[in-house]
């Protein structure tokens, strides 16, 4: 287990506010320092694979990322401000985790595996005495476990007592912009942040379930992945059992296939990949968004807290660029790992702080650092926007002969020769300015608008974040559409810039302006668009975003491209649904099948990258398309024999993929099954309906009609 040295924790003495603070900053530190390890064995997980351990991570990483916000709520309701800006606040990997004495556990960064889950992620998590009640006092000086840090810093706000505290909110993460976040005032609110913390790091003494939240301390989370099963309460226990008998790893199989683990180095800096290669390249340009995110949470912790937004794209950024670097896709093939080293903005590789992480240095806090630049002219809503980083960081974009006499928007990562990255996502069409600059253009072009029936009528000036004027703006202006980073987006966040192929240009952003305009109709209206389908090419070429956040960028043709318009299926499968059965009512039925897709969409929030997920998605907008699918599935009842008169409405169980077992030559097929159930009696045979697709090529092709069948 992890023990704290003494000499942070001997610094909490009753009534020293500043040893507080410090320690608060130990506490942030070092949560922090946990999450690029956990990230790395994550990433390192193919998408696709090894969903359950996969899965059992990221919740993981989601709640160290609440505690650092936790302890810095804290820090700054006692009048402290934390540090994240600074070269020094990233710990050298592999390497002990800041203030540790256990100097024999070198955490590092490494692909997932049994071994590194069993004897570094939870030995990072393990709580004193697991599952067993202690009251024993520790003696004076003594190493500190993290829950007994927290305990320790507990115990010295309680004896502060409120007057340490500022008088109002101060610098606050609240609930409403991160969920389980407390917002502290006093010393009431400080206990709860940290029994958080340490609830969900440890469990309690008596079970390893957590208080807050619905889930298993950390620590038994990850001995679900070492036990290959889940967690669940012992069936055989009886009521008196003690705690460590009342739970069993008895449950859902967790198997951990070494098949789905990517191929990356353990370990790697900098120095491990060749100067001017794309795996170097990819690493600087993974670095430097690294960078700009600790930036953009230092300026969110400390008085901006608005800025969270941008925080988070930044976040979805990074995601998007490990996964693209250790499946090689981003990097010709390579299987790259991400360093995590800090990579001051506005620097050239060889002169920057990157050279001194790689061979196991820092340089000096503020020395070659670029200073931060106006949070104020950064974004709509938040903090600082990075200078792009210069162009000798920026990966390299290999040529490729033009095919037909077209030249691409850009380069689609092929290679030379190599594979195309292929896409199929699903979500929802946004646009970007880019730049204040950018953003500024359009509101100086864009004509003034009027406000009411008023004479004379009142005009007010161009609102470039106005969907509707902006829709306009570009119906009147088309060849302005270039000048927008179109952006797909998943509950908000940005995936993906979108690109036209050259010769398809417009018709591509003809279906682009139309799903902007029309997503932001109401939901009953006839022509509201709910998501988008797109195939394309995912290139080498990333986008910079208003936010500060980089996206892929992704060459798009009309072939495929696809408006999800939810009211005009709504209306094929009511009246499908309302000719087998009359009497059903209709608003009931119109709510089950709106429910119905927002299920679909929320089973398929993935990246559209992987074989199964293109197919996944394919196969749900071909659903989606002919309606006769959902129509039938909701009307299953009708085709099982029964003596009871009640023909219930069917609902959706789950979407699956799998390999399919028969393929044709040079192809890549998938099973997709769609699955629905009756919910007024679960023992009730499910039905399934079997799509058989190929995703070899940028548009994904049927290769046999819809089978149905029936299963238990």
């Amino acid at each position: 287990m992890i023990r704290i040295h003494p000499e942070i924790t001997g610094r909490l003495q009753p009534g020293d506010v500043d040893a507080v603070r410090a320690s608060l900053q130990a506490a942030i530190e070092l949560e922090h320092a946990t999450i690029p390890p956990y990230l790395y064995a994550l990433y390192s997980l193919e998408p696709g694979t090894n969903s359950a351990a996969a899965n059992i991570i990221e919740s993981i990483v989601i709640e160290e990322m609440l505690h650092l916000t936790l302890a810095a709520n804290i820090l700054n309701a006692l009048g402290g401000s934390p540090v994240l800006d600074s070269p020094t606040f990233i710990p050298h990997y592999p390497g002990p985790l800041p203030g540790s004495v256990e100097n024999e556990l070198v955490v590092g960064l490494a692909p997932c595996s049994l071994d590194l889950v069993k004897n570094t992620f939870m030995a990072i998590e393990e709580p004193e005495y697991p599952l067993e009640f202690s009251a024993e006092a520790i003696a004076a000086g003594q190493p500190l476990t993290i829950g007994q840090f927290y305990r320790a810093i507990r115990a010295t706000i309680v004896k502060l007592g409120d007057n340490a505290f500022t008088r109002h909110p101060r610098n606050q993460i609240t609930p409403g912009q991160m969920k389980e976040a407390v917002v502290v005032t006093d010393v009431a609110t400080a206990c709860q942040a940290i029994d958080t913390i340490t609830d969900q790091g440890e469990g309690t003494t008596k079970s390893p379930l957590e208080i807050i939240g619905p889930d298993y301390g950390h620590y038994y989370r990850f001995a679900e992945i070492a036990n290959g099963r889940r967690l669940i309460p012992n069936p055989n226990a009886r009521p008196d059992a003690p705690p460590d008998q009342q739970y069993v790893y008895g449950g859902e199989l967790i198997a951990l296939d070494p098949a789905g683990i990517l191929p990356v180095p353990t370990d790697p800096t900098i120095a491990t990949y060749p100067e001017g290669s794309p795996a170097r390249n990819a690493c600087i340009t993974f670095n430097y968004t690294y960078t700009n995110l600790l930036k953009s949470l230092h300026t969110t912790l400390n008085g901006k807290p608005d800025n969270l937004d941008a925080s988070i794209g930044l976040m979805m950024s990074l995601r998007q660029q490990a996964i693209g670097m250790m499946t090689g896709t981003t990097t010709a093939a390579t299987a790259t790992g991400p360093t995590f080293e800090w990579q001051p903005t506005n620097e050239a590789p060889e002169t920057s702080g990157v050279g001194m992480a790689a061979a196991g240095r820092h340089p000096p806090a503020g020395v070659g650092e670029a200073a931060a630049p106006d949070a104020a002219a950064g974004s709509a809503s938040s903090g600082a926007v990075p200078a792009a980083p210069p162009a000798s960081t920026q990966p390299s974009a290999p040529s490729r002969a033009p095919s037909g006499g077209v030249v691409p928007a850009g380069d689609c990562g092929c290679g030379g020769g190599a594979k195309k990255s292929y896409i199929f996502a699903i979500g929802a069409i946004g646009t970007d300015f880019g730049t204040l600059a950018g953003r500024d253009a359009f509101r100086q072009l864009m004509p003034r608008h009027r406000i009411g029936d008023t004479r004379p009528p009142v005009m007010a000036p161009p609102n470039p974040y106005d969907v509707n004027q902006l829709a306009n703006y570009l119906d009147d202006h088309k060849s302005e559409s270039t000048n927008l980073i179109w952006t797909l987006n998943l509950d908000a966040t940005p995936i993906y810039a979108i690109e036209a192929e050259l010769a398809y240009a417009e018709d591509v952003y003809e279906v682009l302006r139309s799903a902007l305009r029309n997503q932001a109709l109401p939901t009953d209206d006839e022509n509201y668009v709910s998501r988008v389908s797109i195939p394309g090419v995912r290139t080498n070429r990333t986008r910079r975003l208003f936010s500060g956040q980089v996206v892929p960028v992704v060459i798009a043709q009309p072939r495929g491209l696809y408006t999800w318009n939810e009211s005009a299926l709504v209306n094929v499968v009511v009246d499908g649904v309302q000719q087998a059965q009359p009497d059903i009512r209709e608003d009931i039925l119109r709510l089950t099948i709106r429910n119905f897709l927002d299920k679909i969409y929320y089973q398929l929030r993935n990246l559209g990258q992987t074989s199964s997920d293109r197919a996944l998605n394919y196969a749900a907008t071909n659903a989606f398309i002919a309606g006769e699918v959902i129509t039938q599935g909701l009307l299953t009842s009708q085709n099982i024999p029964t003596a009871s008169p009640e023909k219930p409405i069917y609902s959706l169980d789950a979407i699956t993929v799998q390999k399919s077992p028969y393929c044709r030559m040079d192809s890549d097929c998938w099973d997709v099954q769609v699955t629905f159930f009756n919910p007024d009696n679960i023992l009730n045979a499910r039905s399934v309906y079997q799509f058989t697709l190929d995703v070899s090529d940028e548009l994904p092709v049927t290769l046999a009609p819809v089978h149905h069948f029936f299963t238990t």
